[in-house]
């Protein structure tokens, strides 16, 4: 059944998996701010099984919205995607451990997340 289940619902590993990977990104290479970003955003689209690849700060705010994260986690995850998007687009430098850190705190929450189920369902 197991099996079946797996084969019949690639989303279902893709989110059981998004946590390890997510921590993996964010520890690899390239600079921190790309790191975090592909990190947090692959995170949410994973768990919320939402398409792979290029996710913007703001679409990544408006899903975890949808998808009941609690206020505090939002605005935390707000400002580390705009400490990152200034990093990454404005060339300002700040603390990379500092936003690494903070985006690792994030990923716990993040990972509760689960897709919001469509009434046709």
């Amino acid at each position: 059944r197991r099996r079946e289940h797996r084969r019949s619902n690639p989303d279902a590993g893709r989110a059981a998996a998004a946590r390890t990977k997510a921590k993996s990104v964010l520890g690899g290479e390239g600079s921190a701010a790309d790191r975090v970003h592909a990190s947090l955003c692959g995170l949410i689209a994973d768990r919320l099984h939402l398409p792979e690849g290029a996710m913007t700060a703001r679409e990544a705010e408006h899903a975890v919205e949808r998808a009941g994260l609690e206020r505090s986690d939002r605005e935390a995850l707000r400002s580390v995607l705009d400490a990152a998007e200034t990093a990454r687009y404005a060339g300002a430098s700040g603390d990379d451990a500092e936003l690494e850190r903070r985006a690792a705190a994030l990923i716990p929450s993040l990972d509760t997340l689960r897709p919001v189920r469509r009434p046709d369902r």
